[in-house]
């Protein structure tokens, strides 16, 4: 086993912890709503995913509190394959599940008597709270529209080469807020790659400012240094190469003028943090005031036992927020970003914490 198998089998085993101890914690009544089975063809595989809800218990949810609209989206069993070959459990069933955890937090209302009904001014309601603690004087506009998931395409012309898809999306007229929503993926493979389409996509911004992926993600870095290939399991039992674009290690020490090799890995998906940054600037919403919020979910009663991973972090996100590309093309696009969390145990209300904010 190499250096980078052993980092990636310690990652997995502290996102396996983390999942056992939020779902001791969130749920210490329900023991028995765990254990997702995957029956596979007439061959079952029925191996138990204790960290996952049961199939009873997430049917329940799927039938009962997810709205219509979200079924498509989230309710499938993933094409992520296992070791043993089998498909995963839909991401929604994870007992550390950031897209429940955003979809409770923002979408679901309990004190409604149809709990699948979208509740628009219930969401706005805690997207204010949130708000305010970034900016605390001032007030969330009323006027806008919230949506679950946003769609942020990164074109070339009127082709799409990729789609960003923040959690969260509020569209008033003088202010936009996306919402980036994250629990146990803190633990997820944050490897700084892209896929190699991601080189066609357009120019983004006007004159002298305007960009594209490729000259964004290489203004510091020799050409050189950009293309990687390896192997990609597609079915079980099945790998095939794909070439990446991708960046080392040593790059991102000079982007960001940390010591990464102090840190067994990157905590914060800087990949995702262009792409992002990218789809939200190609939908040319300029005259407004942009928001990007990533929103951390830590049930409170295991926050100590994870703060090392957490300071780490911070110490990466606030790097990377103010290197020289990401900052300048914030200035450039009117865009703010943020780290929040919210430690909370279940039950209790809504409290951000803001941990760093970048205005612009």
């Amino acid at each position: 086993m190499d250096k980078a198998e052993r980092k990636e089998m310690e990652k997995r085993k502290r996102k396996n912890e983390f999942d056992q101890k939020f779902r001791e914690n969130e749920f210490k009544s329900c023991e028995k709503c765990f254990g997702y089975r995957i029956p596979q063809n007439k061959k079952e595989d029925r191996r138990v995913f204790p960290n996952y809800f049961s199939n009873c218990k997430w049917n329940d949810f799927r039938d009962n509190v997810l709205q219509e609209d979200l079924k498509k989206r989230y309710t499938k069993e993933t094409k992520e394959y296992t070791v043993k070959g089998t498909l995963c459990p839909p991401k929604m069933a994870s007992v550390a599940s950031s897209s429940r955890l955003t979809y409770y937090t923002f979408c679901v209302d309990d004190t409604a008597k149809d709990r699948k009904e979208y509740r628009t001014e219930y969401g706005i309601k805690r997207l204010a709270v949130l708000f305010e603690k970034l900016y605390p004087n001032e007030k969330l506009p009323q006027d806008g529209i919230l949506t679950m998931e946003a769609d942020c395409p990164i074109k070339n012309g009127k082709s799409i080469i990729a789609t960003a898809h923040p959690d969260i999306y509020y569209s008033a007229e003088a202010r936009v807020l996306y919402v980036e929503c994250k629990c146990h993926e803190l633990f997820d493979d944050h490897t700084p790659e892209w896929k190699m389409q991601y080189l066609k996509s357009g120019r983004i911004g006007e004159g002298a400012s305007s960009i594209n992926l490729k000259e964004f993600i290489t203004l510091y870095y020799p050409e050189g240094d950009i293309c990687s290939e390896r192997e990609v399991k597609t079915a079980p039992h099945k790998r095939k190469k794909k070439e990446y674009l991708s960046i080392t290690i040593k790059d991102l020490n000079e982007l960001s003028r940390l010591d990464l090799s102090k840190y067994s890995d990157l905590y914060f998906d800087f990949k995702q943090l262009t792409c992002h940054l990218l789809g939200i600037a190609d939908q040319n919403e300029k005259n407004k005031k942009i928001d990007l919020i990533y929103l951390y979910f830590i049930p409170k009663a295991i926050a100590k036992e994870f703060e090392k991973e957490y300071g780490v972090l911070e110490k990466q996100f606030k790097a990377f927020c103010q290197s020289g590309p990401i900052s300048s093309f914030c200035k450039d696009h009117n865009i703010s970003i943020s780290l929040v969390y919210a430690i909370n145990d279940q039950g209790e209300d809504f409290k951000p914490e803001v941990k760093y904010l970048k205005k612009n």
